[in-house]
């Protein structure tokens, strides 16, 4: 019990040392590798990700969701990984319930 208590105060000393202000986040992507690239060439990186990736990676920031938002990388997604993601969504829904 008192090792889980450890862990646990571990964990949150991470969160808090990974959360940066406004101020932080706006400067780190100002300063960023990626700023140089143009938005074309992410949106056909993006285009390689699965389903599941498009979704993670448009968590990161804002302009990486605009990019994965882009109707270009979702008109080849098929069907069937479409309906394949929803329908883990909707399982893992029903274990979280």
């Amino acid at each position: 019990m008192a090792n889980s208590l450890v862990d646990l105060d571990e964990k949150q000393l991470i969160i808090q040392n990974l959360s940066w202000s406004s101020d932080e986040s706006r400067g780190a992507l100002l300063n960023s590798s990626f700023n140089n690239i143009p938005n074309e060439i992410i949106l056909h990186i993006f285009s390689f990700l699965s389903v599941r990736g498009l979704c993670n990676v448009s968590l990161v920031c804002r302009s990486f969701k605009m990019i994965a938002d882009h109707d270009e990388i979702w008109k080849y997604k098929s069907n069937s990984e479409l309906n394949s993601f929803i329908l883990s969504l909707l399982i893992m829904k029903k274990i979280v319930e």
